[in-house]
């Protein structure tokens, strides 16, 4: 099993450094209003910067990310795979419900380097007892296990925000002296494209 997530609702916002404001993430709560979130547990422990939940073991359904060279590429074909998955390529015929966050796993070597990722939808609550079986051989259900993570939110539309927001995740990190595993890291979107970009979420998991 893996150590993945759902997100975290931690609000942040205020001025960038090139003078322009930083777009507020828009709250889970309104997200899963409309949408099946993937289960959380707010705890008590969050600091300055960032948020601690604990994410109870689920299903999900994932692919691997083909071409970590070409990100975009390989990002829309793992969607594509695993949305074609719930609109009824599966053992049973049936479609499932879209649900959030789209979760992105990375893996990375002792230099932290960028080695490989997989993309993960939530299989919804009605589905997790009985889960319908992929019928595409690159894409399957994994079991992950409960998980403590830490979070940062960010709203708009810059995806180069990911790379800076993991660096102020791991200066918090660094700070608050957390213990990590950070052989797993994740980011999760709550974007529906109807309604533009939403939030985004850098993630890591307590070791």
């Amino acid at each position: 099993s893996s150590y993945l997530s759902s997100g975290i609702n931690a609000e942040y916002g205020g001025p960038r450094r090139d003078g322009r404001k930083c777009s507020k993430p828009v709250p889970l709560e309104v997200l899963c209003e409309h949408l099946e979130c993937a289960p959380f547990q707010k705890m008590n422990s969050s600091g300055c910067g960032y948020e601690t939940r604990m994410i109870p073991g689920a299903k999900w359904v994932g692919t691997r990310l083909e071409d970590i060279s070409d990100l975009e590429r390989s990002g829309r074909l793992g969607f594509w795979k695993l949305f074609r998955y719930i609109s009824g390529a599966n053992s049973d015929g049936v479609k499932i419900n879209m649900t959030i966050p789209v979760l992105y796993q990375w893996f990375m070597d002792e230099n932290y380097s960028l080695t490989g990722g997989q993309m993960f939808f939530y299989v919804p609550a009605a589905f997790q007892e009985n889960t319908p079986e992929p019928l595409d051989d690159s894409v399957f259900i994994d079991e992950f296990d409960d998980a403590v993570i830490y979070n940062r939110a960010f709203g708009g539309n810059d995806m180069d925000q990911y790379e800076k927001e993991f660096k102020r995740l791991g200066e918090i990190i660094e700070r608050e002296d957390l213990s990590v595993d950070l052989r797993f890291v994740m980011t999760a979107e709550y974007t529906r494209p109807e309604r533009g970009p939403q939030r985004h979420e850098v993630i890591v998991v307590a070791a």
